[in-house]
């Protein structure tokens, strides 16, 4: 039988599709840790892998586990979905056909689609699988910092700011200059962790348009549409060096447009804890109050502002940084 086929005969029998069987399954380590995902359509293995193949196991954890059926006949495309949370639940919906719930205490999650959503890649793994995905390993493990991570003879910094602050642009001119890239405006903190340390994606780094004028390799790349409407230069790192996680030990935050040399000085911290509790905004109230906690120790590292206007005078005021701990 065709796929609807064998769906329209399920739904005759059990029109919630509770039982609806999941045949195809492969486990991923997106930042390291296990996370199965289960599916009636082999094409979401290939979306997961394209997402969460490069990643490789770090911890040995129980696997957190995802679900992602296919299902229904014609239907309009999705719009970009309303995200909300409650307690342990949290829900992803576009409309009645595309929507997504994970459960953080059970460590599951599941949503549903129709093959419309197929036919946009790039929508469904940033919309539904790795929003679902990323949510559920996020909740168990991490505390989410919007910030940029990288390293220098290994020793991690962790880039934050407002947004157009420079995160992602001073991160990759970092990488330019042989440092080594963790990621870019995504890190994620590791709350079990006694170095601080800090994982992402190492894999692409995003920089907005106005890159071009910085960086001459640039303008020759295609600037296209991300699934969330902003447009960004996506890059794979390739020829950088890289690694998927740091442990940190300065936590920086930008101050650009400034002229002259960059220069560094303190930054308070309960700023720097203020601007960094804003992005805790879901999961159970443990999980919560453990994120909390953990920024809490990330803080009690040096905390400075890099005022810069100029991107060559910042990298190096940070190798003079780094150079000068080493030594210490």
């Amino acid at each position: 039988m065709e796929h609807q086929e064998v769906i329209s005969a399920l739904l005759a029998r059990d029109p919630l599709l509770h039982e609806a069987p999941m045949p195809h399954e492969a486990l991923y380590f997106p930042y390291g840790f296990p996370l199965r995902v289960c599916t009636n359509s082999e094409r979401i293995l290939e979306l997961a892998g394209e997402s969460w193949g490069r990643f490789s196991a770090w911890r040995a954890e129980e696997p957190l586990e995802l679900h992602v059926g296919i299902a229904g006949g014609a239907a309009a495309f999705p719009s970009e979905p309303v995200v909300r949370s409650r307690r342990h639940l949290l829900t992803i919906s576009s409309d009645a056909q595309h929507f997504g719930v994970c459960d953080f205490e059970a460590g599951f999650g599941y949503c549903w689609l129709t093959p419309r959503v197929l036919e946009d890649p790039s929508f469904l793994r940033y919309f539904f699988l790795e929003s679902h995905g990323y949510s559920l390993v996020c909740e168990r493990y991490f505390t989410g910092i919007h910030g940029a991570c990288v390293a220098y003879n290994g020793h991690g910094v962790l880039l934050c700011g407002a947004s157009e602050a420079g995160k992602s642009t001073l991160a990759y001119a970092c990488a330019k200059r042989g440092w080594t890239f963790i990621c870019d405006d995504g890190s994620f903190l590791v709350r079990a962790s006694e170095d601080h340390t800090i994982t992402g994606n190492p894999y692409r780094v995003r920089l907005r348009p106005s890159a071009t004028a910085l960086f001459p390799e640039l303008p020759a790349l295609q600037c296209g549409l991300q699934p969330n409407g902003k447009r960004a230069i996506e890059l794979d790192t390739v020829g950088f060096r890289i690694a998927p996680r740091a442990a940190v030990e300065h936590v920086v935050f930008l101050s650009r447009g400034r002229g002259g040399p960059a220069s560094l000085r303190p930054f308070s911290r309960e700023e720097a804890f203020r601007q960094m509790e804003s992005v805790i905004c879901y999961g159970r109230e443990t999980t919560r109050e453990e994120q909390r906690q953990s920024l809490r120790r990330l803080l009690s590292l040096p905390v400075l502002e890099l005022c810069y206007g100029e991107l060559d005078s910042a990298v190096d005021c940070l190798e003079s940084l780094l150079q000068q701990g080493c030594r210490l």
